[in-house]
């Protein structure tokens, strides 16, 4: 799996506080090595449909470059917020269309 051949290096120190469960009781926590995996999840290929693979591309390249988690996940927002506009565009025409 990815979470096991992660080769990024990072280390958890023992001596971090664990989260305050009485903060957020009802959250769920993720470790380092989670997030990791979902951030390189969500450049997939397999992800994205067809036709938007020449967006997607640019994405997964910078993704590359990218060494800090954060940056990643953020890169990775501001890709799904971009296919969300386009999605939410291809929808109002299809409306748009069907009411003529």
């Amino acid at each position: 799996t990815v979470k096991a051949t992660d080769m990024q290096g990072y280390r958890i120190s023992s001596s971090s506080s664990p989260p305050n469960p009485t903060r957020s009781p009802n959250k769920k926590w993720r470790s380092v090595q989670d997030l990791t995996a979902l951030s390189w999840s969500y450049f997939h290929q397999e992800l994205w449909p067809e036709e938007e693979f020449d967006t997607s591309l640019s994405y997964r390249l910078k993704s590359m470059e990218i060494v800090n988690l954060n940056q990643r996940l953020r890169l990775a927002l501001d890709m799904l917020m971009e296919y969300r506009s386009c999605l939410k565009e291809t929808l109002k025409r299809e409306r748009d269309d069907e009411n003529f």
